[in-house]
């Protein structure tokens, strides 16, 4: 059958360039020479095969950080340490009839004692790899199964009123296997004030040495009323929504637009255009053990616990702004000290507290405060409550604003020095730290307005989705040529078109 027909008149024995643009394959170019002619069928055009994506999903982190675990944006968790783990507020088992702690682990060294949950129970490894768990009422007791590195394993422990049991899977396995059984009645009776995720608090060299899927980290306790009916007490990580990443994904064009799409990353929605999240990773290097809790609000700063932000405070001579969310703590006459340097005076801006007023210091030349010594903001700050601050040099003045008003201007077009010292959140050397809450996923540094650091990752992602039909699976559509990604519920006639928009795939 004729789908189409073209008839063109060519000179006798010249090329001449026949191109062929199909649902369902790739676009073709077919070069001859009259009287020749091109003839080919649809089977005999290259089937479309480029359309590739990979998923993520976007998990919101339920937990207290200390120092700075690697977490990704959906949820592993890895790099555990001595000063860096993971905390909730401990559970009281104690009077509880059933409960369960379920786990996903990733194991990369083996021969050591490792925990990932620790209090009121403590669950990890022993040095010959074997489950162990600590803390029950008869006291210890070990699997006869042995883990292996480099396997994620899925592991349950549970109290079911009668005894203590304990179970792994994997994926090849997909069932759960009982590797310890304790017949019991009794209760647990200990009691703590945090839970630990990846360290055990009383030995802290037996940290876990892998990763843990924390959107599959959780505790479930039984319904008091309703024995067979369980509630979620803890889950490591919320999800939010799921990304679709098609940067693998090859186009069928082969004239007329790129090999790549222009925009690769997408989310779902039909009710909303795009969805904005921010990171669970610190953008930092973290000295010491603070504590940034699950709203991204970081915290325990002091001469040995602080957050380095910039390598290098190097604008040079550039207008630049610090904007930093903060949250006041008590107020007194000692000076706490907001940012500044860890060893050397004079090389990057300093902002204290103390009592209500924030002071600026400044130097140009490295050996004074020649700039701003200690001027005050007009604004008070009150204890315990959260402002919006920004320290601002605009090429003419430095500024201190706070949620918008400016309350400090130094006018001087004088630049600060700029050098390859670094800057600190949190502490000053050799003075006071601050005791309140710097928030990072809103707090971002500018050099001539562009941003050179923000405290946590900020994404937004575009819908493909939107005002569209979703279901189940859905067909994507490229549109205007390399453009941007459609997609609507398979539910919805197929648009066959071989231009614009073009089917690419079912997701």
């Amino acid at each position: 059958m004729t789908i189409y027909s073209q008839t063109e008149k060519v000179y006798k024995g010249l090329p001449y360039a026949f191109r062929c643009r199909v649902f369902g394959k790739y676009d073709e170019e077919f070069i001859e020479t009259s009287p020749n002619r091109v003839n080919k069928s649809y089977t005999d055009l290259t089937d479309y095969d480029g359309f590739h994506y990979t998923t993520e999903m976007i998990s919101n982190v339920n937990a207290t950080q200390y120092g700075n675990p690697t977490i990704s944006d959906d949820g592993i968790a890895s790099g555990f340490a001595t000063t860096r783990y993971l905390t909730i507020t401990s559970p009281d088992l104690t009077t509880v009839s059933k409960w369960r702690v379920y786990s996903k682990i990733y194991i990369t060294t083996l021969d050591k004692y490792q925990f990932w949950f620790q209090s009121p129970i403590a669950i990890g490894l022993d040095k010959t790899n074997h489950m162990h768990v600590w803390r029950l009422p008869s006291g210890d007791v070990a699997s006869d199964f042995t883990f292996s590195a480099n396997t994620w394993y899925w592991v349950l422990f549970e109290f079911t009123g009668s005894a203590y049991k304990g179970y792994y899977k994997t994926a090849e396995t997909d069932e759960w296997i009982e590797i310890i059984n304790v017949p019991s009645t009794d209760k647990i009776t200990y009691t703590d004030t945090e839970t630990y995720i990846g360290l055990n608090p009383n030995n802290t060299s037996e940290y876990f040495y892998g990763s843990i899927d924390l959107s599959e980290e959780r505790l479930e306790i039984a319904s008091e009323y309703f024995p067979d009916a369980w509630n979620i007490a803890w889950t490591g990580a919320t999800e939010q929504f799921k990304v679709y990443d098609f940067s693998q994904t090859v186009l069928p064009w082969k004239w007329g637009y790129q090999n790549k799409l222009q925009v690769s990353r997408y989310c779902l929605s039909s009710t909303d255009q795009s969805k904005t999240y921010y990171s669970n990773q610190i953008n930092g290097t973290v000295t010491g053990t603070l504590t940034t809790n699950s709203s991204r609000a970081m915290s325990g700063f002091s001469s040995s616990n602080y957050l380095t932000v910039l390598s290098q405070w190097n604008p040079l001579n550039n207008p630049w702004k610090i904007h930093l969310k903060i949250t006041t703590g008590a107020t007194d006459n000692t000076t706490k000290y907001i940012f500044g340097q860890p060893t050397t005076n004079y090389t990057t801006p300093q902002l204290d507290l103390v009592n209500k007023s924030l002071k600026l210091y400044i130097s140009s030349n490295k050996t004074s405060w020649d700039i701003a010594k200690g001027e005050t903001c007009s604004i008070d700050l009150e204890p315990n409550t959260t402002y919006d601050v920004d320290v601002e040099f605009t090429g003419t003045s430095y500024t201190i604003s706070v949620n918008g008003v400016i309350g400090l201007t130094v006018t001087t077009s004088t630049a600060d020095y700029s050098g390859t010292y670094p800057l600190i959140l949190g502490y000053d050397h050799g003075n006071a730290a601050f005791n309140g809450y710097i928030h990072l996923n809103e707090s971002y540094i500018e050099f001539n307005g562009v941003e050179v650091w923000r405290g946590i990752k900020k994404e937004t992602v575009p819908s493909m989705s939107y005002g569209k039909t979703i279901g189940t699976t859905n067909n994507v559509y490229v549109i205007n040529g390399d453009e941007s990604l459609s997609a609507e519920s398979n539910s919805q006639p197929l648009d066959t078109s071989a231009t614009n928009p073009r089917y690419l795939g079912t997701i």
